[in-house]
């Protein structure tokens, strides 16, 4: 019988699972290995930051708030009365929502932010809005329908010169001419010159091996900044009260510069 006790005790003992050695584990897969560790950390970082600032593209966003005070406050009212005065209230912040959202507030903001012309650096492996940031600025004279559907090059040969070029598809061929900073010139897509910048750096653009010279030009039509923006452009009332209500208006895109 004892023999038994004894055999149930040791088959009990190797059915236990061993006790978890943290110093043993730490020495042997910690401590051991922790340069690949590190490694593995800092690729991962690299890569996040590589992808971050040549892959992903940027989305932009703005929000902004209107007050709108009523024109009076109203005390000592019934309940019918205050229901009337909720509802004609309701349709005052409609109308105003409506005025905000219009598509004449949207064509003035949209004339007075310059979108008409688009502007990118290109690069190896990105392309980089730049807004008004570009070096140079596109005046257009007379522009012809097809432009907005034809991404233009510039590149900028030094500082007094430039090259301009796209592909036209009624020629179905790359068209390449050379101009002057501020000379008048036609081309199949209109009437142009191109201007310096404050930040135009003549001393850069001199330079043979300085590369940033690369840029993209999309010319935007009114109609279809307004499609874009509208769906875009959102007002929610955020916070009302008796004496005012309180309207955010917000609005996000994302890069979308051709390639």
């Amino acid at each position: 019988m004892q023999n038994n006790t004894d055999l149930d005790d040791n088959f009990q003992d190797s059915e236990r699972e061993p006790e978890f050695d943290f110093r043993l584990f730490l020495s042997k897969y910690i401590i051991r290995y922790w340069a690949l560790y590190v490694l593995c950390l800092g690729s991962a970082w690299a890569i996040g930051y590589y992808y971050f600032n040549y892959y992903a593209t940027p989305e932009y966003s703005a929000t902004s708030s209107v007050i709108i005070k009523e024109d009076k406050t109203k005390l000592d009212a019934t309940d019918l009365l205050q229901d009337i005065a909720d509802f004609s209230s309701d349709q005052n912040l409609q109308n105003e929502i409506q005025i905000i959202h219009s598509r004449n507030i949207l064509t003035k903001t949209l004339k007075s932010l310059d979108f008409d012309v688009s502007y990118a650096l290109k690069q190896d492996v990105k392309v980089t809005e730049l807004y008004k940031n570009c070096p140079f600025e596109v005046l257009i004279d007379s522009i012809k329908y097809i432009a907005y559907s034809t991404p233009v090059n510039i590149k900028i040969l030094n500082d007094q010169k430039f090259e301009f070029y796209y592909f036209s598809q009624k020629e179905e061929k790359e068209i390449s001419e050379i101009h002057r900073f501020g000379e008048r010139f036609s081309t199949n897509l209109g009437f142009l010159s191109v201007a310096k910048r404050d930040n135009f750096n003549a001393k850069a653009f001199n330079n043979p091996n300085f590369e940033k010279r690369n840029f993209l030009v999309q010319f935007n039509s009114l109609e279809n900044l307004l499609i874009k923006y509208t769906n875009a452009f959102d007002v929610e009332i955020a916070a009302k009260d008796r004496k005012s209500t309180r309207l955010n208006s917000s609005h996000s895109s994302v890069s979308r510069m051709p390639s």
